[in-house]
């Protein structure tokens, strides 16, 4: 609660060498603690002063998304602020912030418009504009089309949900055995 602030408002520091290796620190940050409990934090850097923070802070949430989108799952409705940065008027946090949204429509596909919130009539057709050009660039790489990746993972649960299932009662049950048989020692 005190580091991760501090860390997320200096990423968006003057020198750039520093922003990389703060950029990078973040990430490694999100390996280990855990995707759930940063994405607040990074979240709360996209409401700071500082523009080249909010720019990281967008790009860092992209990464996220791209990378740990089952984590930070029931988080999304803050997709809203990051969708709020396109009606910025500096150029490069409108980017960050489309770029961002777009790593989340190739990863959510249309079930990404439930969590961007209201949005002016500008906003939606710059964000859809996008939104296009990633589905084309996705088709031309030979990605698949948006959301596929979300819905391969959901065909993949429901399939080997019952095994998986089996296989934690099996884990449950040898857990529930002792290993060591439990011994009563008397003091002397």
């Amino acid at each position: 609660t005190i580091f991760l602030p501090c860390l997320v408002e200096k990423s968006g520091h003057n020198i750039e060498r520093l922003r990389d290796k703060m950029r990078e620190l973040t990430k490694q940050i999100v390996g280990i603690y855990s995707a759930s409990r940063s994405f607040p934090y990074i979240v709360e850097g996209l409401r700071s002063k500082n523009n080249r923070t909010r720019i990281e802070c967008a790009d860092v949430i992209g990464f996220l998304l791209e990378n740990h989108v089952a984590e930070i799952s029931g988080q999304l409705k803050s997709l809203q602020i990051v969708a709020s940065l396109t009606a910025e008027r500096d150029g490069e946090i409108r980017k960050a912030a489309l770029n961002a949204l777009a790593t989340g429509y190739k990863i959510l596909g249309e079930d990404i418009w439930r969590y961007v919130g209201k949005l002016t009539d500008a906003q939606r057709s710059m964000i859809d504009e996008k939104f296009k050009s990633k589905a084309r660039e996705m088709d031309r790489r030979g990605e698949g089309k948006p959301g596929d990746a979300r819905a391969a993972v959901r065909r993949t649960v429901r399939e080997n949900g019952s095994d998986v299932a089996e296989q934690s009662g099996e884990v449950l049950r040898s857990i529930a055995d002792p290993v060591l048989p439990r011994e009563n020692y008397a003091h002397p």
